[in-house]
C-alpha cells in the first residue's frame, strides 16, 4: 500500500488470528464444560469442580466476549493518506477516495482496540464507514494535578487516556483537502482565493513543528 499508512501493523492479527485463537479455544472448552472432556485440565481451572447452574453463565460470558472481539476486529481496514487520497484495504481489495471526501472521524475510545471510525460524503465499496486501528500509543495525560502541596490522603492526579492524534491529524488534512479544492474550483471561475495553512498532517510529513 502507498502512503503514509496510518493503521496498525498489529491489525492483521486482530482482524484474522485473534477470531481463529477464540474459535480453537471455544470447542475444546464447551466439551470440558459439558461433555466432561479434559478432566485434568477442568480440574486446574476449577478445582471445586463446575455446578451444573454455572456452566451457561460461564459458556454465556464466553460467548459475549467472543463476539465482542469479533465485532471489534472483523471490519477494520488498512489506512494510508498519499497526497489527496486516502487508500483503504480490507487485504483483499484496495480502493482510493479523495481525501476531500472525508466529512468526519470519531474514535471509539471504550473498546480495546482503540478503533477510529471515518465518514465519507458517499456510499465506497467498503459502505460510507470505514474504522481502522490506530498505531498503539503508550502514555497518559495528567487531568488534574493539585500538586505536593494540594495533596491530601484522598486527592492524587487525575488522568485520562486522551484522543489519539491521528484523529485530529486526519481531520485536518481532510480539511485542508477541502479548502485545496474549492480554491481550485474558484480559481477555474477566475476567482483568487488564499491557499490554507498546511495542516497538522502537512506540517508532520513535511517536518514543520
Amino acid at each position: 500500500m502507498r502512503g503514509d499508512v496510518v493503521s496498525s501493523a498489529q491489525t492483521v492479527f486482530v482482524k484474522f488470528v485473534e477470531p481463529l485463537i477464540w474459535l480453537g479455544l471455544t470447542m475444546p472448552g464447551a466439551a470440558m464444560l459439558f461433555g466432561g472432556a479434559f478432566p485434568k485440565v477442568q480440574a486446574m481451572i476449577f478445582p471445586d469442580g463446575v455446578a451444573d447452574w454455572m456452566r451457561w453463565p460461564i459458556a454465556a460470558a464466553w460467548l459475549c466476549a467472543g463476539l465482542l472481539m469479533v465485532y471489534a476486529g472483523i471490519g477494520l481496514k488498512r489506512v494510508a493518506i498519499d497526497g489527496d487520497l486516502i487508500r483503504v484495504s480490507n487485504y483483499f481489495s484496495e480502493i482510493e477516495l479523495p481525501l476531500a471526501s472525508v466529512v468526519g472521524v470519531e474514535e471509539t475510545r471504550w473498546l480495546r482496540v482503540n478503533p477510529v471510525t471515518i465518514e465519507f460524503a458517499d456510499d465506497t465499496p467498503f459502505g460510507r464507514f470505514v474504522t481502522f486501528m490506530p498505531k498503539a500509543r503508550l502514555f497518559w495525560t495528567v487531568l488534574d494535578d493539585p500538586g505536593p502541596e494540594g495533596r491530601g490522603m484522598t486527592s492524587f492526579p487525575r488522568y485520562r487516556w486522551p484522543p489519539h492524534p491521528i484523529v485530529e491529524e486526519l481531520r485536518d488534512a481532510a480539511y485542508h483537502a477541502r479548502e485545496d479544492a474549492r480554491a481550485e474550483r474558484l480559481h477555474a471561475q477566475g476567482i483568487r482565493f488564499a491557499d490554507p495553512a498546511p495542516g497538522a498532517f502537512a506540517r508532520r510529513k513535511a517536518g514543520i513543528s
